[in-house]
């Protein structure tokens, strides 16, 4: 709460009754229900690891986990067909049947290839956010990266789909890495998410006796490079959760 002084005077309490209210009512608990019901997560397992190689100066990736078994055509049938065993209808049975398990196999492994072609554009778009921290993720829009590859953009979202990956930075869901982004007057390309946590750290080191309003964080941002809207600001202090700074004001 940050209107006591108004709160005190309507109730007529000291400003330090009220706080000693709000610490009280701060170690209740929302939702005391939940305390005897059992709501934990699933654990998460990445399906890949991004790690630095010391001897190679690259980042590489090792795939993690993967759920699908390694499969192939029974060499009884292959011979089967080969020799000509058997009558023209279990022939043809048997050959349509093998091409199907063909097509499987081969779309499987096409699927593996193009998850990690993708990573790899990730992680080579990316190395200053695993090096440097969010500050420094770039813009990446999935076009960008279906055109490097050569594949229509909508096999990259199916690719990124609930993939998630274990890099320096801690795990993350790969789509995270795929956003748009602007330009500093430096020329330097930012993602949204990179804005907002520059928007972050700008709140979290202000005066909390003066909170910098929407107008002064544009000037703050555009002294490091960056010119935004006050609505834009204003849009993605919202999404951060971050009241205004009417509501920052400590008093």
């Amino acid at each position: 709460m940050n209107r006591y002084p108004q709160i005190s005077k309507k109730l007529g309490r000291s400003i330090d009754d009220l706080k000693a209210a709000v610490r009280r009512l701060s170690r209740l608990h929302p939702h005391p229900g939940k305390q005897i019901g059992i709501d934990e997560a699933p654990p998460i397992t990445p399906d890949a690891l991004i790690y630095f190689d010391e001897e190679t100066g690259k980042y590489e990736i090792e795939m993690m986990n993967d759920p699908a078994p390694n499969l192939y055509i029974s060499g009884l049938w292959r011979r089967y067909l080969k020799e000509k065993q058997g009558d023209k209808k279990t022939r043809e049975f048997l050959a349509n049947n093998v091409r199907n398990a063909r097509w499987l196999i081969e779309s499987i492994e096409q699927r593996k290839s193009t998850i990690m072609r993708v990573i790899r554009q990730v992680v080579d778009a990316q190395r200053d956010f695993f090096e440097k921290g969010p500050e420094f993720l770039r813009p990446l829009p999935m076009i960008q990266v279906a055109d490097q590859l050569g594949i229509h953009v909508a096999t990259v979202s199916r690719a990124v789909s609930e993939k998630w990956i274990q890099t320096p930075r801690g795990v993350y869901p790969l789509r995270r890495f795929f956003s748009g982004g602007t330009t500093s007057s430096e020329g330097e390309d930012m993602s949204w998410d990179a804005v907002k946590e520059k928007l972050k750290v700008i709140i979290n080191e202000e005066d909390k006796n003066n909170p910098l309003d929407d107008h002064e964080i544009v000037e703050k941002l555009a002294a490091q490079g960056l010119t935004l809207a006050r609505r834009t600001v204003a849009k993605y202090r919202k999404i951060l959760n971050i009241p205004t700074a009417r509501q920052r004001k400590a008093y």
